[in-house]
């Protein structure tokens, strides 16, 4: 077959292909394809330059070809022997659907790029400096007076490796530094691209704390003792000498015991008589009987709380003559952490400040009980959870099986567990509060409890969490613990515990 002026074929120099239809009939040899890694279920899933071959693989076309040679690197001659009709608008006996550059001839259909586009369609490389070019040097060669992009040669972070440069991958990436030398763990370069969590260079080490030889920070476990660290044995767990947050395990003797124990009692104490005082502030201000109720929260009228502390003081004074190894924070770390918490879990449910929130008797007496009905119902909640951690503690010190603040931690989760059922009852009384002194009244518990970010008719549950996550935090405050209360309190990491405010709590609830 031939093609001229005087005739209406075209002569057989490109392959066949079945995709695509057109104006004439072209037969071939066979086309210069490369195989991609991606996989594929339409052309949508390729790239612009690519199609998603039979095979559901995406594949690049590179031009017509006789053999491999005849293709770039990365690219094989594939024979279509199949018969299709296709148009060809540039008239270089190309048909438009296999032309890198179908608007201009370009028969030899260079690709210096690689990109599917032929320089033919590319003005880049053309040798004119065309708008949104910084150069153009008349080809598309890297390393000289023009890079292949037409942007002027820059030093290391252009993307092209020249001269002295080992790589540039244009800033950090799993191979090469943003200085454009091989990413290496000891080069004294950072990259976290590449997995680094630090790399001091010459000083990385296995020794403590140094940055480790494998680029990774000191941690409790890596079998390095570090400076906090009492020992460290190469794991993560309890029961084997050195706890899982490499402490030495060391069972207490009765004298510490007695201490940890009576401190947390005393602890509970504070808390409870504060939780009361609360109660008492809420009632007597829906009452009208307290003008500012915020101010009563911490004002102590009845001082049933100084007591309390002035027990905890004493306690330590008596009880701790041989300080324990672990958990131990003093008698004024405790007071202050009890105080606080029930102070806390108002702020939690009211805002802060108290007196805005409070619903006056006088106004609505249903939402006066309401207000003072949950706050008796969830303080008892918390002495609760407090009680279960306790008495977990005592047991597994008195056993032996708590040794190391590590192994104590596991009593937080007791409380969590509740395999006693205990916590589940008062749990339940809660709820049948809320529907008997709220819900059943017709009390609007948004309003009721402003800060409490109820979004659902289970306002008892969210009550709960909010009390389970004050609890977590004055357990740890208590006993010297780094338990995360943030997973606790609702069984996941999205930072409502500790709650930075009214809004942080109520982000991303889905309830």
């Amino acid at each position: 077959m031939c093609n001229n002026a005087g005739q209406n074929v075209n002569r057989l120099v490109a392959p066949l292909s079945e995709r695509t239809g057109g104006e004439a009939v072209f037969l071939g040899e066979g086309r210069c394809l490369e195989e991609c890694s991606t996989a594929c279920a339409s052309d949508d899933d390729c790239t612009s330059a690519q199609f998603c071959s039979d095979a559901g693989i995406c594949e690049q076309e590179y031009g017509g070809c006789l053999g491999d040679e005849d293709c770039p690197p990365g690219a094989t001659c594939k024979r279509q022997v199949v018969v299709a009709a296709a148009a060809d608008s540039d008239g270089d006996e190309i048909p438009d659907p296999f032309d890198n550059c179908p608007t201009v001839a370009n028969v030899m259909q260079e690709d210096t790029a690689r990109d599917g586009v032929g320089d033919a369609c590319t003005s880049c490389g053309n040798g004119v400096t065309d708008a949104g070019e910084e150069c153009d040097d008349g080809n598309l060669v890297s390393c000289d007076t023009c890079d292949p992009n037409c942007t002027l040669p820059a030093t290391c972070g252009n993307g092209f490796a020249c001269g002295v440069e080992e790589c540039d991958d244009g800033g950090y990436s799993a191979d090469c530094d943003a200085d454009c030398t091989v990413a290496d763990c000891g080069d004294g370069t950072l990259n976290q691209t590449a997995g680094e969590e630090c790399d001091d260079g010459g000083g990385n080490g296995d020794l403590a704390d140094l940055c480790r030889t494998d680029c990774t920070l000191p941690a409790c476990g890596d079998g390095i003792v570090d400076t906090g660290e009492g020992c460290d044995d190469g794991n993560n767990l309890n029961g084997d000498g050195c706890s899982a947050g490499c402490e030495l395990e060391a069972a207490q003797g009765s004298d510490q015991r007695q201490c940890i124990n009576a401190l947390n009692k005393a602890g509970a104490k504070v808390e409870k008589a504060q939780g009361k005082e609360c109660y008492r502030c809420v009632k007597g201000a829906g009452k009208g009987d307290v003008a500012d109720a915020q101010a009563c929260l911490t004002a102590d009228g009845d001082e049933k709380v100084a007591d309390a502390q002035a027990k905890t003081t004493n306690a330590e004074t008596v009880k701790c003559g041989t300080r324990p190894d672990f958990g131990f924070v003093g008698a004024a770390g405790v007071n202050t952490a009890a105080a606080e918490a029930s102070v806390a879990l108002v702020g939690d449910l009211f805002g802060e400040p108290l007196t805005p929130a409070i619903i006056l008797k006088a106004d609505d007496s249903d939402g006066a009980k309401c207000q003072a009905a949950v706050v008796k119902a969830y303080e008892k909640l918390a002495a609760s959870k407090l009680k279960t951690f306790i008495k977990c503690k005592k047991a597994g010190l008195e056993a032996g099986t708590i040794d190391s603040q590590s192994s104590l931690e596991a009593c937080v989760e007791a409380v969590e567990s509740d395999e006693s059922g205990k916590i589940g009852k008062v749990r339940t009384k809660l709820s049948g509060k809320v529907t008997k002194k709220c819900t059943a009244k017709g009390v609007d518990l948004a309003a009721a409890f402003p800060a409490s970010c109820i979004r659902t008719a289970d306002f008892a549950s969210r009550v709960d969490r909010l009390v389970e996550c004050r609890a977590c935090l004055l357990m740890n405050a208590m006993d010297d613990l780094a338990y995360d209360c943030d997973g606790f309190d609702d069984g996941a990491i999205n930072g409502t515990c500790p709650p930075a405010s009214a809004q942080a709590r109520c982000a991303g609830r889905a309830e």
